[in-house]
């Protein structure tokens, strides 16, 4: 099981994302005297949006050698991947 955060596949929805996390939050924080949780939040928004796409995270489990690879979204950014591998001994 792999639990991932990756970009939102609606370009609209990613950048709302973008705004509402790297903007608005870390704004409302600076204006609360919280500059390093304000810098959190753009370094969070920034790797949302820079995640390996989950096309390539199922290939790469697949290569791997595992099996029954499947991806389940939880929402736009949530996913779960579950996979198998198969027992060589």
């Amino acid at each position: 099981l792999v639990l991932e955060i990756s970009r939102p596949e609606s370009a609209w929805l990613a950048n709302l994302l973008a705004l509402h996390l790297g903007g608005l939050i870390p704004l409302g924080l600076r204006c609360l005297g919280l500059g390093r949780p304000a810098r959190l939040m753009e370094y969070y928004a920034e790797t949302i949006l820079k995640c390996v796409p989950p096309g390539d995270i199922v290939r790469a489990l697949e290569r791997a050698g595992f099996t029954s690879v499947e991806r389940r979204r939880c929402g736009p950014v949530l996913n779960d991947f579950y996979a198998e591998k198969p027992n060589l001994g």
